[in-house]
């Protein structure tokens, strides 16, 4: 099943979730590196990768539930 094309351009306009979910991962890793060339490698990695694992987690499960509602939206006929 091919997507009508003005869902393909509105696709490319739902961007600041995914920047900001890059964004804050990138700030992690960057975290992580840190603590690990400072020696608190004990203290950040741990919930670094918690935060990492939960923010995609969250960016994931949520991006999943605006796509089920989008399609239960688009299967109803107009009269209901």
């Amino acid at each position: 099943m091919q997507k009508p094309q003005e869902d393909k351009q509105d696709a490319g306009k739902r961007t600041f979730t995914k920047r900001l979910v890059s964004g804050s991962v990138v700030a992690s890793w960057c975290s992580i590196w840190l603590g690990i060339y400072a020696g608190q490698a004990a203290a950040v990695v741990a919930p670094m990768c918690g935060l990492i694992v939960g923010l995609i987690g969250i960016y994931s499960g949520t991006g999943h539930m605006d796509y089920r509602a989008f399609l239960s939206g688009r299967t109803r006929s107009p009269d209901q």
